[in-house]
């Protein structure tokens, strides 16, 4: 599925945060409409797009965004902090096209979430989930893990119980420069434990769908895997990220990625990392897919070359895991 980032901006500053642009922009509603209505001439998926940021609820006209969602037949579910209670509001007036909002979290407690993502933000978003579910809006929390929540698990299930949310997410923490000189970790046996640990806790809360992303989570639970080396993602439109300008980016976890430069080599540091591969105020989502054919397949040239060469075994050679190794040079 696509990813529609309809602004930039964010009220919140989150030590492990991915991106580092927040720079004021706003996309348009026709803009989405027309994206909307192109993509789905090229697309068998079903009519749901993810909206992320940024903060999309901090977006000027999302009734209009969402809007567009109803004119065009789709639906989407929303990532957000779940701090604007504005932002509430108008999602709640459009739950007719929301499918769920993904509210994040850093822990499911309050010191350990306002660490890292701001003093009261734990409190106003589970004050504004338990508004969504009053209101007939499914909600999730996910939580981003680290050595310092981990230990918080069951926390997150019981908090889920106590609002009687049906389901859970955890992803691990990307590893970006913000993160690394904040001292945000994650050590591989405390992964481990926590894979396992999600297993048994599926078993204990029963009625709490609960998973971990395991996308980012291979290599560090094999360290012999080489993490710096990354493979690409698959498919000509899955991925693609409408940004507020119009661009297309090739992937939303290389958009303005906040790059942790000490994993790369210092001849990779002198180049410009870039994931725009078109311009959709300028070119149709055909030429654009066509220009991420092209585009994967000099990726995947070089993912069959390290294999050869042995620097990615085992499933490392399968699964999609932050290719900015590979944009570095492109």
């Amino acid at each position: 599925m696509p990813v529609i980032i309809p602004t930039k901006r964010c009220d919140l500053r989150c030590t492990h945060c991915m991106r580092d642009d927040y720079s004021f922009g706003e996309l348009e509603p026709e803009l989405l409409k027309k994206f909307l209505i192109d993509f789905g001439k090229h697309s068998n998926q079903r009519k749901l797009h993810s909206m992320t940021g940024g903060e999309p609820t901090l977006h000027k006209n999302l009734n209009g965004l969402l809007s567009a969602f109803r004119d065009t037949g789709n639906s989407t579910y929303i990532v957000t902090n779940g701090q604007s209670e504005q932002g509430v509001e108008t999602v709640i007036k459009n739950r007719d096209v929301i499918d769920y909002v993904s509210i994040s979290l850093d822990a499911p407690v309050q010191d350990i979430n306002d660490l890292t993502r701001g003093e009261g933000t734990f409190h106003r978003a589970v004050k504004n989930a338990r508004y969504y579910l009053n209101h007939h809006v499914n909600v999730i929390f996910r939580y981003v893990l680290h050595d310092r929540n981990v230990e918080y698990m069951e926390n997150a299930y019981i908090l889920a119980q106590s609002l009687g949310m049906k389901r859970l997410g955890f992803s691990t923490l990307h590893p970006v420069a913000k993160a690394s000189d904040a001292g945000l970790v994650y050590s591989n046996d405390k992964l481990l434990s926590a894979y396992k640990k999600v297993l048994d806790l599926k078993i204990k809360y029963p009625n709490i769908q609960g998973g971990m992303n395991t996308r980012h989570m291979i290599p560090y639970l094999n360290p012999e895997w080489p993490k710096e080396l990354c493979t690409p993602i698959g498919g000509p439109l899955n991925g693609l990220v409408l940004l507020p300008d119009g661009k297309i980016s090739f992937c939303c976890d290389l958009v303005d990625y906040d790059v942790d430069l000490s994993r790369y080599s210092e001849k990779q540091n002198e180049k410009v990392f870039n994931s725009i591969i078109g311009d959709f105020t300028k070119e149709t989502i055909a030429v654009i897919k066509e220009k991420k054919r092209k585009h994967m397949n000099k990726l995947k040239q070089r993912r069959r070359e390290d294999v050869a060469n042995g620097n990615i075994t085992g499933a490392r050679q399968y699964i999609c895991e932050n290719c900015k190794y590979y944009h570095f040079f492109m």
